[in-house]
């Protein structure tokens, strides 16, 4: 087994809905990042979806040679930061983006990450791609020892879709993927053996700022805090009608500031001019999921609150 990865992930197709047929199975999407584990008699080899080795960057799965009892195991899965029950992106993407040892180390003790296996793909010199998905499960938890640490899942896979997504709404989760039953793994690919259907998510950012054109307010600048700094996620105009703007407008202008707060430049088009304000009001956002840059894709306002009144 090579200490390189010679392959891509295999992944899902975007869906507004779920497949009626009875050959799918249903996992819940886990808002992470996506790894694939090279594991030989003595190390682990991490690697994301694009290729990259991330094996520095979470050194506790190195754990992860006694959930296979030291055998030479391909798996494939999700690194997830959990937090109240539920995944947060951005932390897990502080834990990706970690570069040097020493940060590496103390993020390992206050952002804990899971690793959720959800794939199978060699045992050995076996290469398992051209095997059914029910199949490679089902070797999965032959070999899978759920005692060798308590951060390695096996994921569940559900039969009522619907029911599934009714749950995933209600928990506040991304979504699930739909998965042929007798679906090989095609390196590389999207393909319609498996599909994602994703929930609208929310989210409670700062507002740092506003953007004008031509002296109108058209959206606002929202931001995150992390290890006492603000973080731009992102830009949010739907949701507010003209005569919101209006009204929001005269509470943004008493808050101006003229620094920024965010911790790093807000990139802006060539057609649009920042205004910063104190990061006083939160604002109640509306999202689809978080883009590889820690964006919210899609943000919609939903409602506003003072933040010192939460």
């Amino acid at each position: 087994m090579n200490d390189r990865l010679d392959f891509r992930p295999m992944e899902p197709l975007p869906a507004a809905s779920l497949p009626a047929s009875p050959d799918y199975i249903f996992q819940v999407k886990w808002d992470g990042v996506r790894m694939i584990s090279l594991l030989n008699r003595d190390t682990v080899k991490l690697f994301n979806k694009r290729g990259r080795e991330r094996t520095a960057q979470y050194p506790e799965l190195q754990k992860l040679r006694a959930a296979f009892e030291g055998r030479r195991v391909i798996v494939d899965g999700e690194i997830v930061v959990m937090k109240r029950g539920k995944p947060v992106f951005p932390s897990v993407m502080q834990r990706d983006n970690a570069r040097i040892a020493s940060r590496i180390s103390g993020l390992q003790y206050s952002l804990p990450v899971d690793y959720v296996i959800f794939d199978l793909l060699q045992i050995e010199h076996e290469p398992l791609f051209n095997l059914p998905l029910e199949e490679r499960l089902s070797r999965l938890r032959e070999l899978f020892n759920p005692q060798a640490a308590s951060c390695f899942y096996l994921i569940d896979s559900f039969g009522d879709g619907q029911a599934l997504l009714r749950e995933i709404e209600q928990a506040g989760l991304e979504g699930i993927v739909a998965k042929n039953r007798l679906s090989p793994y095609l390196p590389g690919k999207k393909h319609h053996h498996w599909f994602k259907i994703k929930v609208q998510q929310q989210i409670r950012c700062k507002v740092g700022g506003y953007v004008t054109r031509e002296g109108k307010i058209k959206s606002l600048l929202l931001g995150i805090e992390q290890e006492g700094e603000l973080i731009f996620v992102g830009k949010a105009s739907s949701g507010i009608n003209e005569s919101g703007w209006h009204e929001l407008a005269q509470g943004l202008e008493y808050w101006r500031v003229a620094a920024s707060p965010f911790a790093h430049p807000v990139p802006l088009s060539r057609q649009e001019t920042a205004h910063f304000v104190q990061p006083i009001l939160e604002v109640i956002i509306e999202y689809l999921e978080w883009t590889p840059q820690m964006h919210l894709r899609h943000p919609v306002i939903k409602g506003f609150a003072i933040a010192n009144q939460l």
